[in-house]
C-alpha cells in the first residue's frame, strides 16, 4: 500500500512511505517552509556584488549611492532566489525520475 505525503510534499520534495523528504532550500513535515539558508547565502552574495559595483555612484553622491545598491540588491536577490528554486525543482524531478523540463 501507497503512503501518501501531506500536501504532495508542496512540490519541493520527494514522499517516501509518507514522509517528504524535503529538497535543499526547503523544510518542514511537507516541504513548503522555506528554509532561510537559501536566503541568506543570496543576500550575502548580492550585498558584495552591489558593494562592488555601486562604489562609484557613491563617490558621486550619496543618493545615486543608495538608489544604486537597493537596485541592484533587489534585483540580485530575485535572481539568486529564482535560480536556487529553479535548481531545487530540477532536483526534485531527477530525483522522481522524471525528466528536466
Amino acid at each position: 500500500e501507497k503512503r501518501m505525503c501531506p500536501n504532495d510534499c508542496s512540490g519541493n520534495g520527494v514522499c517516501r512511505n509518507g514522509s517528504c523528504v524535503c529538497q535543499p532550500g526547503w523544510q518542514g513535515s511537507d516541504c513548503g517552509d522555506a528554509d532561510y539558508k537559501r536566503s541568506i547565502h543570496c543576500a550575502v552574495k548580492c550585498a558584495d556584488d552591489c558593494s562592488d559595483k555601486c562604489t562609484e555612484e557613491y563617490g558621486e553622491t550619496r543618493e545615486s549611492g543608495r538608489e544604486c545598491y537597493l537596485t541592484c540588491s533587489d534585483e540580485c536577490f530575485q535572481r539568486c532566489t529564482d535560480r536556487v528554486e529553479k535548481e531545487a525543482a530540477a532536483m526534485a524531478l531527477t530525483q522522481q525520475g522524471k525528466p528536466e523540463t
